[in-house]
Order: structure tokens, then sequence, then C-alpha cells
């Protein structure tokens, strides 16, 4: 009879906390759910308008019951896979990482790093929007302990220098080139002829100003945005990889959301992905004309030169295939 007795009081216990949960009893004069938010760039910025836009779209959603809080330039456990492994670890709800940093937690993400594998924003747009990366948005939740929530697209890596133009990738032999340390980027960078070196993003700045490297693979909209316009006076525009930087929200906490407000926050992030591809598109015809009235000099290489820098990465998909489902390379590329 005891048993009996502990298991109808547990059996209540959890009939009223799931009563809880789906039906949530809240009014104005409760404290919101406070959502933190840490993100690398700093406010006034293309991209900070992409992330007031996701908290302003969860507090409207919930009518309040939810309020993101933005905490800046890495101010809320650092940046990049600092603030993944503070969101991890329950000091913050939401992280902002890139793809290429993301990667080295889960592999399968390095499939942004493929080089020339999206062709443009309209293949990777197709790509986010279908059933693959549906998936593997799913399958990371489950074995990393993370959601994917939205992207911020922050246009693609181009190669960017500090004291020379290159055009061709004889050019490049020897350059010294800052990476995140993926290893994809590492391999088509040395596959170029450059000689890659990992460099903290915190640190990539005065790394570019001191002369540790002679530039990077990064966006135009990055140059101007995070205010490195001083360091850099060449690009050449090659569309290498989308940048996609992704908006992980800790699972556990996710999970113990009501499912109401599980909704909330997915229909927010999908309406700010779509968001940060309008803004993403204007902030790259804004900072190309900034970067250029400032003195930059933008090459845009003909079919021919491209085609060779093409042929030069093509043994880094040999090298990585076994890194990625079956198939999925080949699904890319005929989608296109």
């Amino acid at each position: 009879m005891a048993a009996l007795g502990l298991r109808c009081a547990a059996t209540g216990v959890a009939i009223l906390v799931g009563a809880v949960f789906a039906q949530p009893a809240w009014s104005a004069a409760d404290s919101p759910i406070i959502i933190r938010m840490s993100v690398d760039n700093p406010p006034g910025t293309p991209r900070a308008a992409g992330e007031e836009y996701f908290a302003n779209a969860v507090e409207k959603m919930s009518g309040g019951r939810m309020k993101v809080q933005i905490f800046w330039s890495g101010s809320l456990g650092g940046v990049q896979r600092s603030a993944l492994d503070t969101m991890r670890a329950g000091g913050a709800e939401i992280a902002a990482i890139s793809t290429s940093n993301f990667s080295a937690v889960d592999r399968t993400w390095a499939m942004f790093d493929l080089p020339f594998l999206f062709d443009g924003p309209a293949s990777l747009y197709k790509y986010i929007d279908g059933p693959e990366f549906a998936k593997l948005s799913n399958d990371t939740a489950r074995k990393d302990g993370v959601r994917y929530i939205f992207i911020w697209y922050d246009n693609w890596r181009q190669l960017i220098t500090t004291k020379r133009a290159i055009h061709t990738p004889e050019q490049a032999d020897g350059v010294k080139l800052r990476t995140t340390g993926s290893p994809i980027e590492t391999a088509y960078d040395k596959a170029f002829g450059a000689n890659p070196t990992t460099v903290d993003w915190s640190e990539t700045y005065l790394a570019l100003k001191n002369g540790l490297v002679d530039g990077y693979l990064n966006g135009y909209t990055t140059v101007v945005n995070f205010k490195q316009d001083d360091a850099v006076k060449y690009g050449t525009t090659l569309n290498i990889v989308p940048i996609v930087v992704c908006m992980f929200m800790n699972e556990n906490f996710f999970k113990k959301l009501p499912h109401d407000l599980q909704e909330i926050i997915e229909k927010a992030g999908h309406a700010a992905d779509l968001q940060d591809r309008k803004l993403d598109a204007e902030n790259a015809e804004a900072s190309v004309e900034q970067l250029k009235k400032e003195g930059f000099v933008v090459y845009n290489p003909t079919p021919d030169e491209k085609a060779k820098w093409v042929a030069k990465v093509q043994p880094v998909y040999t090298q990585f295939g076994s890194w990625f489902p079956a198939g999925s390379i080949d699904k890319i590329r005929s989608g296109q």
C-alpha cells in the first residue's frame, strides 16, 4: 500500500508538472523568462540589427513571457568556441558561433567550409530550407546538446590582404593567411599555396596590423562591421565559402520551456533567418562601397582566373569526403 501511495503521489506530481508546462499561468505582473544571448559583434552593426530583430520577435510573439538579453562583443563568456562552451555549461542560453568554429565540435558542420560547394546565395538558401539541413539540425540537438535557432549570413569569404594584391594562386605562394583552425579551411589555404596560421578572432585585428599574418579569407562585410578596414588594403572576390554564423540554444534549456514557447523560439528564429538574408545583401553592397571610398582595392577575377582557384582545391573533397553523410555533397551540387 505504501508503494502504491508513493506511485500515486509521484503520478500526481508528474501530472501537475505536465499541466504547468502545457498551460503555464502567466500574467504581465510575473517575471518573464530571460534568455541570455552571447554574441561576438558590437551593437550598431547590421548583424546586431538581425540579433535585435530576433529578440524583439521573441518578446512580441510571447506577449512578454520571454525576453532576450543580448550580451555584446563577447562580454558573457567570450566569443565563438569559448561562448559555445559557456552556453553548454549553462552560463548563457544562446551563443553565436560560425560553422568553421563549430566544426571542431561536430565536423559534419564543416560542410559549409568546403570551397566553392555553394554556387551563390540561392543555392545556400535552398540547402538551409531543405530536409537535409533540418536533419543536420535535429541530429546536432541530439548529439551535441545545442539546438540551431537561426543564422546570421556574413556574406562570403574573399581573399583579403594587407600589403599586396593577389589575383592568382601563383601569387598566393607562401602568404601567411589567418585561419579559424578549421581543418578544411587550413587544407584549402595550403592548396592555394598559402601558409595558414591559426589566430583567435579576438586577436586577428592586431595580427593584421602587426604583420603576424598577411591577410585572411573573410567577408568584406566583416572587415567593415568589425572596424578592421584600416588594417587591410586589397581584396580578391572569390566567394570561396559562405560565412555562416549560427545561433545555437542550450538544448536542456529549450526542452524545459513550455511547448508553446518552444514553438515561438522556432518561429522567431525562422523570421530572423529570412530577415538576415535581406540584411546581408544590403550590407554586402554597402560594405564594398565604403571600402572603395577608403582606398581599398577590390579585384574581380575573370572566369578563367577563378577556374584556376577552383581547380586548386579539388583534392580537399577527396581528403575530407568521409566526414559527411554518403551522397550529401552530390545532393547539394545536383540541386543547384
